[in-house]
């Protein structure tokens, strides 16, 4: 294992970065049902062993081909880690979702920096994946365009910034202007730093030029459609009078909203968004809460529990050849 790499995840970090994930959840769960309890409850019943089931494994497929892209990406930035490995590496991103600071981003560029791969591929990697994930979210979420008002100027004003950004990427001179005009407005001590931007953006071109945006695109929405089928799936498990467009829509929406928020795994926007938007269509608060708190916990806390097991099977496998020199 790297220095950085030991430092980051030393002993005393380790256990803080497991129990911020595992007391987060918690405090989530009960700040969730707090209100509710029954209703959750009742509504646990409702879906049955069964659903949950199918809402755990509608969200392996997210996961799975949200990897396949990553992967893809890597294979075009010239990383050759083992498909086996490198999933572990991936997952074990998921476990730092919830921590603030994108610890899971640097966790997945600290395990690939050990292995070869520079900072700079894999943070554009870690950007072409979040452009595409956007940009697929935001056409699953288009399905709902013209049924609320009050959510076209984000649909559009996100539309705008991505195909601003996907521009600027696909056309090099108008990236070279832009560079060109930063560099004039920056200090000349920042430089170096702007130069590095330059070349993470230059991976991210890489991997979103032509065919890989297409294929990136396509693995997004089947990904992100996938959770969205689990979240319409739930609602009708519970009776929910709502068609499969508002689910998709609603699902869909709530993750643009947390994306922007800026808080670790969305929390608190995404519930709010999702509760509300129920609401609006004609659901009761106890079921909007209770499906809310069901799909979360079977998409994201779900991800964060295998990517905390993923992590601790990663921090194994490095601590190995450690071991085995020390003898």
């Amino acid at each position: 294992m790297n220095s950085k790499l030991s430092t980051f995840l030393s002993g005393r970090n380790q256990h803080w970065l497991v129990w911020t994930s595992v007391l987060s959840g918690l405090a989530y769960l009960g700040v969730s049902v707090s209100g509710g309890w029954h209703e959750v409850s009742h509504a646990f019943g409702l879906v049955g062993a069964g659903g949950v089931a199918i809402a755990l494994v509608l969200s392996l497929v997210n996961y799975l081909l949200r990897f396949v892209r990553w992967q893809y990406f890597l294979r075009l930035l010239g990383c050759g880690i083992p498909s086996g490995e490198s999933l572990v590496i991936y997952l074990a991103g998921f476990g730092l979702t919830i921590v603030p600071g994108k610890a899971g981003e640097a966790v997945r560029s600290l395990f690939l920096s050990s292995r070869g791969m520079s900072y700079r591929s894999s943070l554009g990697a870690f950007l072409a994946e979040r452009l595409s994930d956007l940009l697929g979210v935001l056409i699953l979420a288009s399905i709902g365009f013209w049924a609320f008002d009050s959510a076209r100027p984000v649909l559009v004003g996100l539309g705008l910034v991505v195909l601003t950004v996907l521009l600027v990427l696909r056309l090099p001179t108008w990236r070279a202007r832009v560079g060109v005009w930063v560099t004039r407005l920056v200090p000349g001590r920042f430089h170096a730093g702007l130069e590095a931007v330059g070349g993470v953006f230059g991976h991210v071109q890489t991997c979103l030029h032509g065919r890989h945006l297409l294929l990136g695109l396509v693995l997004s929405i089947a990904a992100w459609g996938a959770e969205a089928y689990a979240f319409y799936l739930v609602l009708q498990w519970m009776e929910a009078p709502i068609g499969w467009q508002a689910a998709v829509f609603i699902y869909a929406f709530a993750m643009l909203v947390g994306a922007i928020s800026f808080l670790p795994g969305g929390l608190g926007g995404v519930e709010a968004t999702m509760v509300g938007l129920l609401i609006l269509i004609g659901s009761t608060q106890p079921l909007a809460l209770a499906a809310t708190v069901i799909i979360r916990l079977t998409t994201l806390w779900f991800a964060v529990a295998l990517g905390l097991l993923a992590l601790v099977a990663m921090l194994r496998i490095d601590q190995v050849p450690e071991q085995s020199s020390a003898r």
